[in-house]
Order: C-alpha cells, then sequence, then structure tokens
C-alpha cells in the first residue's frame, strides 16, 4: 500500500499481523509417533498432573536416534517457514528444547509465551474421539487492562479483526508453527471417556 487513497475512498489495513503455518506431517514419520506413545510422562514441576497432564522426561526427545529423520525434516520447514513469512536473518536453525505433552480429558494447559526461543512448533499426533480443541492463540491485547471494556462489548464473530482468540481443532498429523511471543494455550481437552 502506498498510502494515496483518491477523494471520497478508504483503505483497510491489518498492521502487524502474526502469521502462523499450518503443515500436515507426512504418513511416514507416523512411526516416530509410536516412539513418542513409549516415552514416560513426569509430572509438572509444580506437581500439578491433574489439571495440567504431563509431559516427557526427555525434554530433548528430538534428539534422539530414532527422530534424526523427522528432526531434520521439521528444521527443514522452520527454515522455509521462517525464509518465505518472517524473514529473520537466520541461517541455521536448532532447537532450544522439544519435549512430548499429554493431556487427559479435563486437563489443560494455561495462557503463555516462549521466552526462551524464536520461533515454536507443536504437533498433534495420537487420536481423540472427536474433533476438540488442541491449542488455542489469543490477540495480544485481548487480557491486557487497557482492553477491558472490549472483552465485556460484544462483535461480529464472523470478523477476524474483533476475535480476541482463535482456536485450531486437533487433527492428527497437524503441525504448527508460529512465533514464540505468540500468547497460547492449551484448552481443556473435552474427548469423552470411554
Amino acid at each position: 500500500m502506498n498510502g494515496v487513497i483518491k477523494e471520497g475512498g478508504f483503505a483497510d489495513m491489518n498492521l502487524y499481523p502474526t502469521p502462523i503455518r499450518l503443515i500436515s506431517l507426512p504418513l511416514k514419520y507416523a512411526t516416530v509417533c509410536s516412539f513418542f506413545d513409549e516415552q514416560v510422562h513426569n509430572p509438572d514441576v509444580n506437581g500439578n498432573t491433574e489439571n495440567y497432564g504431563s509431559h516427557s522426561k526427555n525434554s530433548y526427545i528430538l534428539d534422539e536416534p530414532e527422530c534424526e529423520e523427522f528432526k531434520k525434516y521439521i528444521l527443514k520447514k522452520v527454515k522455509e517457514y521462517n525464509d518465505e513469512v518472517l524473514g529473520y536473518d537466520v541461517d541455521e536453525w536448532q532447537f532450544s528444547q522439544t519435549w512430548v505433552s499429554h493431556k487427559e480429558p479435563g486437563q489443560s494447559h494455561v495462557m503463555h509465551t516462549h521466552p526462551n526461543s524464536v520461533l515454536s512448533g507443536v504437533f498433534f499426533y495420537g487420536g481423540v474421539d472427536e474433533k476438540t480443541s488442541a491449542i488455542d492463540f489469543h490477540k495480544p491485547m485481548a487480557f491486557s487492562s487497557f482492553n477491558t471494556i472490549q472483552i465485556q462489548t460484544k462483535f461480529n464473530k464472523k470478523n477476524p479483526n474483533t476475535w480476541n482468540s482463535f482456536s485450531i481443532p486437533f487433527e492428527v498429523g497437524k503441525f504448527i508453527l508460529f512465533p514464540s511471543y505468540f500468547q497460547h494455550s492449551v484448552p481443556e481437552n473435552k474427548t469423552k471417556i470411554v
């Protein structure tokens, strides 16, 4: 946009959007997922396993030999996402941490960011009985005191400019990349216990 608007006209702009990338993982990586299923899970550091869920003992899980090819694939996708969309001046990417997280029905994770990294990613494996929200992304201003009035106001839900959060459903093989500063949470796992 060059900023030139004809008389009587107008221009709408979306300033500073936060781009995320959705990727469908190739089926050949299903064997890596079965390796993840075998990992022993630890309670959360605060012992709050009842609400939070659990995670793998190994917080560098993609460094395991079983994950070597998968790790290369993920790093390739990270580089593509950066080079094609974000544009950080980085030639080679590496992981700060990688782990497996597990949420039982009724468990969730509060809104947070990942301040120890630049990009973050999550992928879904296993299965659920129904499509349930797997991750929620939150508008940066949505929970600030400045925005209190906006939260109490009703908006047209069809207009993405008014959304305070956006949910992505659980789908096996879905891989999501996003800037680490982007606030996100894991909503309650509402999968029905059979």
